[in-house]
């Protein structure tokens, strides 16, 4: 706990010197710089941070610079159950000048790259209603949650992008899946794919008789009730994947390729299936078979790998819910004076 303390006041006191972190607080519930998102951007230098506390964003954003956005966090059992929200059907969008930009634990309903934005990261994030269309390089998405009816991942051409440790969930064809087209060396790597439809789809194409891409390669990942792709398995390489009750033909001969029918042994998840939701548990008992699966020698699924997911989908940054400032004028050498209460992260 000593450790979330020395940074919370390590981030906040940066705050106070203008070291380039901002604060929004969407619904003006939390004591913050702006209440809009739009505004901290205008103000914020190439490379600044903006913490959104807990609430509503309604706002259709077009981001043209490069910034690091940190939510509260998206597991309605953390603290005061208010999570950082964009509204539903409001827009966030990118243009060329938003390359390299992060954000971290924020629920997103529509995300659209119209351009080619690269060095992009989505850590802890949830996405929902309209989902997220990225046409960029070098793009990074991981520990986040896809959880939805319709929802896909569409990744447009593009090179040397990896998604891991994710969960996608859908119930029907197109739902808690990913699209691709063109492009060449996306991963798709420890991560789960449920739905209660054996008709879903995990990986698809975006557009008929165009090519998913080239060097696809699908590791280490866990497929329950959804079959792994609606292409040909010539475009993707599949190895040490674990499959229960998909219907389709496991790609590949077993013994060479490690794609496997066994039940994963979730610690709590509908065999039935479902669309995901923070009641079930995907961590795997002490038999599952995808146990040390991986090809590093780790589990199959969001809990292996390079970035095992944590258990409350938090930014890696403690929860801020009420911040005091008791001297706002500080002579030099002095100490300013703050009344900071946060719960951990993960």
């Amino acid at each position: 706990m000593k450790s979330y303390l020395f940074l919370v006041i390590t981030f906040f006191f940066c705050l106070h010197a203008f070291c380039g972190i901002l604060t929004v607080s969407p619904n003006g519930t939390y004591p913050a710089k702006y209440n809009n998102v739009a505004n901290a951007i205008t103000a914020a230098n190439e490379g600044d941070s903006i913490y959104i506390y807990p609430g509503i964003v309604d706002e259709h954003i077009t981001l043209n610079k490069r910034l690091v956005f940190i939510g509260a966090g998206i597991n309605p059992r953390t603290y005061n159950k208010n999570p950082t929200q964009w509204g539903h059907n409001y827009l966030l969008q990118f243009n060329a000048g938003a390359s390299g930009s992060a954000f971290m634990g924020i629920i997103f309903s529509n995300v659209q790259s119209p351009a080619i934005v690269n060095n992009l990261l989505f850590s802890d994030c949830q996405f929902y209603n309209l989902g997220i269309e990225l046409n960029g390089n070098n793009l990074l998405i991981e520990n986040c949650l896809f959880s939805s009816v319709n929802l896909r991942l569409r990744l447009f051409g593009a090179q040397n992008n990896v998604v891991r440790n994710c969960i996608f969930s859908g119930d029907n064809t197109y739902g808690g899946g990913i699209n691709l087209e063109g492009g060449s060396n996306t991963r798709v790597l420890n991560n789960v794919f449920c739905s209660n439809s054996l008709n879903s789809q995990a990986i698809g194409r975006i557009t008929n008789y165009i090519a998913i891409g080239s060097a696809v390669l699908i590791a280490n990942n866990i497929f329950f009730r959804t079959n792994h792709s609606a292409t040909s398995n010539s475009e993707l390489t599949y190895t040490n994947n674990i499959y229960y009750l998909s219907t389709d033909d496991i790609p590949g001969d077993p013994a060479l390729t490690k794609n496997v029918r066994a039940n994963p042994n979730f610690v709590n998840y509908p065999n039935e299936g479902a669309v995901f939701n923070f009641t079930h548990n995907l961590n795997l008992k002490p038999d599952s078979p995808a146990k040390n699966w991986g090809t590093d020698g780790k589990d199959a699924g969001v809990w292996g790998g390079a970035a095992p997911i944590n258990t409350g989908f938090e930014a890696p940054i403690p929860r801020i819910y009420n911040l005091e400032v008791n001297n706002a004028i500080v002579p030099p050498g002095g100490t300013i004076q703050l009344k900071i209460q946060a719960t951990k992260a993960q």
